[in-house]
């Protein structure tokens, strides 16, 4: 939340993800693919499913080894968790859905947002370790978009100086690669 203070100088509320006080430039966040790049891109006009399955698949794998790249380079929890990602960005069952809703006649980023929606609420419904998944699927999502429409996916810059990082909300696989240092 952005405020004005007695100086006149904006001020940013929020919560923190490493405690303490600090001061720097400020990295933001990029957390939603543009509307434009989504309206411009339309349905697609993939001649036939498979040609808008086959983009999914292109877009998923981008996605996925993005994950697993970053899973390579991260330890413990972090790991696990763009591990994960990686493994939900690939999975058959999320793949499946997409083809099963282009089949019935969705365009593209409609029959990914509906596939997805379906795996947030079956996750949901089953609660704990599962439910905690459905901000990893929500990102996947976004991620899927923005390749898909052709625009670099939303995330964290990685900065080179000790940043204040702002964001309107954080994945977790976003966070499991912050370093505290900077």
């Amino acid at each position: 939340m952005v405020t004005d203070s007695p100086s006149s100088v904006p001020e940013l509320r929020g919560t923190p993800v490493v405690p303490g006080v600090a001061y720097g430039p400020a990295v933001v966040a990029r957390g939603e693919v543009s509307a434009e790049a989504v309206a411009a891109f339309g349905d697609g006009g993939y001649a036939d499913d498979e040609g808008a399955l086959a983009a999914f698949d292109a877009a998923a794998a981008e996605v996925a080894d993005g994950f697993a790249t970053k899973a390579e380079s991260a330890t413990g929890a972090a790991a696990e968790v763009l591990g994960a990602s990686a493994g939900l960005a690939r999975d058959r069952g999320l793949r499946g859905a997409v083809r099963k809703n282009l089949r019935g006649g969705s365009p593209l980023l409609v029959a990914v947002h509906d596939a997805v929606e379906q795996f947030v609420g079956t996750f949901t419904k089953m609660g704990g370790l599962m439910a905690e998944r459905v901000t990893d699927l929500r990102d996947i999502e976004k991620r899927l978009v923005a390749r898909i429409v052709g625009e670099p996916e939303p995330g964290v810059p990685t900065p080179s100086e000790p940043s204040v990082l702002v964001a309107e909300d954080l994945a977790p696989a976003d966070t499991a690669g912050l370093d505290p240092a900077v």
